[in-house]
């Protein structure tokens, strides 16, 4: 149908190939939940459901009535699907005097993630390539590789969203199997890899090519989509000023002051991948777990001699801000580790979030 370029998506597998030329099709919204209901019979799915506050929230689905493809992001990050908050490693068992056997979980199942923001799916590969860096972590790097993305681009990014100015949204380039263009009765589809043309040929005869008018009318939505964001953040100025040590330290100490190391914006964050891990007695066996840890926490740095090098709140945030905007970091990650999702701007109930941050910088004595 396509040919297939053996090229893999952003270096991360060989199965996940991308296509010379991306298949664009537009499909009307009633369609496209008979093919949902097609896939949710055959596939495991994730995706945003409508809480009965309005917020939205990512889960796994029972009933595809519950699928939301409404504006906004949800309350949590995708990262939770993959990068669990309390996940076992293995489970282990004495045999004898002198041997330990050692039992794996089962794999991940294949999964379709539906609806997942820009953002977010850009978390997901700042992680996958986290845990591929110097050793594969297959708890994680497995389910994503399992997963089919079909991503969901922003046309009203809210009030706390700063993605743009991250070179993470609203819209993808690349990093996803398919994308959805919201057209007022209808989804324009961009097929970018094989996975997820295989996954939704038995529904050909729902979708019709693209034409041009579609394609203008996409580019003219999209042309609109910058002017909507009302916060800026200047994280160009922020990867100065911490690449270089050059943040005042009255700005770390008021930000310190600030800064109640509650963990919110750690893990709402879809990059952060703080962890500790601990063992547990369950009958005769005993599990090896690895659960969320936060780096604002006061005793993540601590040592096993008491010293702590990071004792303060303002040094605990000049490590956490020094990985997600330093070029150090950005050169061995790839890119920026904020998401600019604008999660820590709504959690942190004292304004000591990464945008709020890097704004402060601007108004304060450059370098």
């Amino acid at each position: 149908m396509f040919a297939v370029n053996k090229i893999p998506i952003s270096g991360l597998g060989e199965d996940r190939t991308i296509k010379e030329k991306h298949m664009i099709s537009t499909i009307l919204k009633d369609d496209f939940f008979t093919v949902l209901r097609g896939l949710a019979k055959t596939s495991r799915m994730i995706a945003p459901v409508m809480l009965s506050n309005g917020e939205l929230l990512y889960d796994r689905i029972q009933c595809i009535e519950d699928v939301s493809l409404q504006p906004g992001i949800p309350i949590m990050s995708a990262k939770e699907f993959f990068f669990s908050s309390c996940e076992e490693l293995f489970r282990f068992k004495r045999i004898g005097t002198d041997a330990i056997d050692f039992v794996q979980p089962e794999e991940a199942e294949a999964c379709v993630f539906l609806g997942i923001r820009s953002c977010d799916l850009n978390g997901v590969r700042y992680l996958e390539r986290f845990y591929k860096r110097k050793f594969n972590d297959t708890t994680v790097t497995k389910k994503i590789e399992k997963t089919v993305f079909i991503s969901l681009g922003c046309l009203d990014p809210g009030e706390q969203c700063f993605c743009a100015c991250c070179d993470s949204g609203p819209f993808l380039s690349d990093g996803f199997d398919a994308q959805l263009t919201d057209l007022d009765n209808r989804w324009m589809v961009e097929i970018a890899t094989a996975r997820a043309e295989t996954l939704l040929r038995p529904y050909d005869n729902l979708f019709t090519p693209a034409t041009d008018a579609d394609l203008n009318e996409r580019k003219n939505i999209l042309s609109c989509v910058d002017s909507k964001f009302t916060r800026r953040s200047f994280m160009a100025m922020g990867v100065k000023k911490v690449s270089l040590g050059a943040v005042e330290e009255e700005v770390w100490e008021a930000f310190g002051d600030r800064c109640i190391s509650c963990g919110s914006c750690v893990f709402v964050c879809p990059t952060c991948s703080c962890f500790n891990v601990l063992d547990r007695e369950i009958g005769e066996e005993g599990v090896r777990l690895r659960t969320w840890d936060a780096c604002s926490y006061s005793g993540f740095t601590r040592e096993v001699s008491g010293h702590n090098p990071r004792p303060r709140a303002a040094d605990r945030l000049k490590r956490r801000f020094f990985h997600k905007l330093s070029y150090q970091t950005t050169k061995d990650s790839g890119r920026l580790g904020c998401m600019g999702c604008g999660r820590c701007v709504v959690s942190c109930p004292s304004l000591a979030d990464i945008s709020t941050f890097v704004t402060t910088l601007r108004s304060v004595r450059t370098v």
